[in-house]
């Protein structure tokens, strides 16, 4: 891959974003042709607008939404604090070209869990958490057909990410038993998903297990502060300018999202 690939497709996705629109696809000459390239075109999409994460979403979590995507892995994807908004948040509907809703467990890290040689173990990982939230991830795309671009493509265009509504944290949650509590989605009061933790990679401390040790195969790592999102409880749903989606956990509150 040439750095002139690269510096095509992040000129494409940044223009998408600036000029408020958006496109079939990545052009053949600037497309990845594989997750090394995608990953590629993603952090030099983040370097080139100046994004630290806050957040870190992880994408695909389940059967369902690998298989739409022809694949056996989740996949990442990193938030700016612009898009990380404390619950009950109210959102500029215009912001995004699409506001595809999910109810999502988080955690905030109290550890770094930096890069290294070794993998991680679930144990360590999960020693390195701090609070269980509660959280509704919007996701966005330049696509105009998102499921149609193709994986790669949508980890360039970072990872189908918009927002991240996060609710208030729990310390002492690791008595609960997380993958067995059930999230439902509401949007303007109407039932549209719902599912237990376990959609999220049979875990969602599995997601957090699959990043860290994603990101030390990049030489990255995760940060003490940093909320990661684990993957979707409650299916995706479209949501119109206007409406409120809303995600109650068992056992561990709800999250608001108001498009205005």
């Amino acid at each position: 891959m040439t750095s002139e690939k690269i510096d095509r497709a992040v000129t494409l996705l940044v223009a998408a974003r600036r000029e408020r629109k958006t496109m079939t696809n990545l052009p053949e000459e600037a497309r990845p042709r594989d997750e090394e390239e995608a990953y590629a075109m993603q952090d030099a999409l983040c370097a080139r607008l100046g994004i630290e994460p806050t957040a870190w979403k992880v994408a695909c979590t389940t059967d369902h939404a690998q298989a739409a995507l022809n694949t056996d892995f989740p996949f990442r994807g990193p938030l700016p604090a612009s898009a990380v908004y404390a619950s009950p948040a109210r959102i500029p509907a215009d912001n995004h070209f699409m506001r595809m809703v999910e109810g999502e467990f988080a955690f905030t890290l109290a550890e770094d869990l930096p890069a290294r040689d070794g993998p991680y173990d679930r144990e360590q990982v999960e020693a390195a958490l701090g609070t269980l939230h509660p959280a509704i991830e919007v996701a966005d795309s330049r696509f105009d057909v998102w499921r149609a671009a193709g994986k790669a493509s949508l980890i360039a265009d970072l990872a189908v990410s918009g927002a991240l509504v996060v609710g208030e944290g729990l310390a002492d949650w690791r008595s609960l038993d997380i993958a067995a509590l059930m999230v439902r989605m509401e949007v303007d009061g109407e039932l549209v998903g719902e599912g237990p933790g376990s959609e999220a990679l049979g875990h969602p401390i599995e997601a957090v297990l699959w990043l860290a040790n994603h990101l030390a195969a990049w030489g990255q790592g995760l940060k003490a502060g940093q909320v990661v999102t684990t993957g979707t409880c409650t299916g995706n749903h479209m949501t119109a300018k206007g409406s409120t989606a809303r995600a109650v956990f068992e056992g561990l509150g709800a999250v608001e999202a108001a498009f205005t």
